[in-house]
């Protein structure tokens, strides 16, 4: 259930699979400002579309950080980073989810590890058909059974393309532009 706040700076920001791997391969760009070596030369690769999110992901990420206000990941996210990265860029996504995990609601961070919200999360993922991956499925019902507001992807293919047949009051199916584009107007306050 989305909350009611029309500020996006009190929305539940929830980060996808595609979203930590950015995270992970621009990691020292989004936390620290800096973009050289092979980071810099693998975002020259990037389309113009990914660019932007990236960019993006580095003004959200840094008003996260000022704020204190965590994006949440589950473990299954960090599953999948684990199964299609390298041991140490899969641990330095566990680093980052136990960064983010200090600042949230603890209440919430133990309930995503019980199994009741394993199979709240199942069977709501078995209903939203309008997704044609089921990984992708689990992880948006994943979000709405936490409550987040946002369900953060720069997945444009699968994801982000169907939102609108997404039930429109369950969670809002965002990329990192349109995040930070609601964001920008209330981020001068923090930073």
């Amino acid at each position: 259930m989305l909350s009611q706040s029309s500020n996006p700076l009190a929305w539940r920001v929830f980060a996808d699979t595609c979203v930590v791997n950015r995270i992970v391969e621009f990691g020292e760009y989004l936390f620290d400002n800096y973009l050289g070596g092979e980071a810099l030369a693998e975002y020259e690769r990037r389309s113009p579309a990914d660019q932007a999110d990236i960019e993006a992901l580095h003004d959200i990420v840094a008003v996260y950080q000022r704020a204190c206000m965590p994006v949440y990941v589950t473990e299954t996210v960090l599953k999948e980073v684990a199964e299609a990265r390298r041991a140490n860029l899969a641990s330095y996504a566990w680093e980052v989810f136990d960064h983010w995990r200090n600042w949230g609601d603890p209440q919430l961070w133990e309930r995503c590890s019980s199994p009741s919200f394993a199979r709240e999360a199942h069977e709501l993922a078995a209903t939203l058909k309008a997704l044609r991956d089921e990984a992708d499925r689990l992880l948006v019902a994943e979000a709405i059974v936490m409550g987040c507001d946002v369900f953060l992807t720069v997945d444009r293919k699968s994801l982000w393309s169907r939102r609108d047949q997404i039930e429109p009051a369950s969670v809002r199916i965002l990329r990192p532009v349109e995040l930070w584009a609601a964001l920008y107007p209330r981020a001068r306050i923090v930073c």
